[in-house]
């Protein structure tokens, strides 16, 4: 990837970054209150935040979600999903523990 495509990325990333972070920060609220449908709202954010994160898993990685739909409709990731072959779990690891640090920001 050119200077310029990274350039791109990392505003992309960015952007999801605040995303994630204002998803979480309102997942956090909702699921603490206690009025009908709090836990609606708790489930829409963590949805829009696993959506959110799966997009930067795809961009990352340049890997695509599995076409077919479970039930429910909800895409889910590539059974074969792979983050760098050998250490995946720690790119895995650490690539979320990214994700949820810029939340925290």
């Amino acid at each position: 990837m050119d200077a310029v495509g990274l350039e791109i990325l990392e505003r992309e990333m960015t952007a999801d970054c605040q995303i994630l972070a204002d998803a979480a920060g309102k997942a956090s609220q909702r699921v603490r209150e206690a009025h009908p449908g709090h836990l609606e709202a708790c489930a829409y954010e963590v949805a829009r935040f696993y959506t959110v994160f799966e997009r930067m898993l795809e961009v990352v990685t340049g890997q695509q979600l599995d076409a077919g739909l479970r039930v429910g409709g909800d895409p889910r990731l590539s059974r074969g999903f792979d983050l760098g072959g050998q250490g995946a779990a720690h790119v895995a690891y650490g690539f979320e523990c990214e994700a949820l640090h810029c939340c925290a920001r």
